[in-house]
């Protein structure tokens, strides 16, 4: 009951307005009395609350004017116009706030955003808005979020292209799954990386899987963008080469990968060894 009423409050209704219509679904035709009643609104606010929901269109009044009763309107016909109302005002928001908007290019500043909602809130918001191009490094449990998004991008014709971290399973365009997943994700300390860039102007870069802790910085700075972008290609390639390779040649080029990381991240044996030796085991 209370996510309907959060739910219609988003669509302009107030609480009262709210209570009201989901009691006449209840029960009507019924009179301001026996609606004040059944839906606990005070006598005194009620029929201000029937005006309102009678402009709204929500509700209809039948009777005397002396005597009205109320009905709601259908709810999946309430639920069309809210829709039609909601997409007409979208629109007419985009195109006025957009002839507001500075025609100076790209917003160069940094931006930071904090905690997963915001951060998969605004990843949602850049590819439902891209028109060419994305390219993403994301791990499995972010990825699930987002691709319903990814799949309608590539129904418009959106080149999608980039790595995965984890089971990701079926993705629309060009994705290659990271070899080695598990060292990532321990080399990083269980932080799961994000980076998503949209048209080659816009980039998202940073941890999404630490709740409310997590933060990222969003930027069009075309800099940040040219080097999230060569990151998400250099992975691409370094996988796409390596798996090429098996036996005893992958393995000597795999420990000597791991030997660099170390030494350029600083690790000491004890660090190496709790990351895991065995590049097989990533596999």
């Amino acid at each position: 009951m209370d996510n309907l009423i959060e739910d219609l409050k988003k669509f302009g209704f107030t609480e009262y307005e709210a209570k009201a219509y989901m009691s006449l679904l209840k029960e009507f035709p019924v009179n301001g009395y026996v609606l004040s009643k059944n839906s606990a609104i005070p006598r005194s606010r009620i029929y201000e609350v029937v005006q309102s929901l009678l402009e709204k269109g929500a509700i209809l009044r039948t009777g005397r004017d002396e005597t009205p009763s109320y009905h709601p309107l259908p709810p999946e016909v309430l639920v069309n116009r809210l829709k039609r109302q909601y997409i007409e005002s979208l629109g007419r928001l985009g195109t006025n706030l957009s002839g507001l908007q500075n025609q100076g290019g790209p917003d160069q500043a940094i931006k930071v955003l904090k905690g997963h909602k915001a951060i998969m809130d605004l990843s949602l918001d850049l590819i439902d808005g891209a028109k060419s191009k994305a390219a993403l490094s994301i791990w499995a449990e972010e990825l699930a979020i987002i691709k319903p998004a990814l799949e309608k991008a590539a129904q418009r014709g959106v080149q999608l292209k980039g790595i995965t971290f984890g089971e990701a399973g079926e993705l629309p365009g060009d994705f290659i799954a990271h070899r080695r997943a598990a060292r990532v994700l321990a080399e990083s300390a269980y932080r799961r990386p994000l980076v998503i860039v949209v048209d080659g102007y816009q980039v998202l870069y940073g941890v999404a899987s630490q709740g409310n802790d997590s933060q990222a910085t969003w930027t069009g700075d075309q800099g940040f963008v040219n080097m999230a972008e060569d990151y998400i290609l250099h992975d691409i390639c370094l996988n796409k080469v390596m798996i090429r390779f098996g036996g005893e040649l992958r393995r000597e080029l795999e420990e000597e990968l791991d030997r660099v990381r170390a030494e350029f991240l600083g690790l000491d044996e004890q660090e190496v060894r709790r990351l895991g030796g065995g590049w097989a085991d990533d596999r």
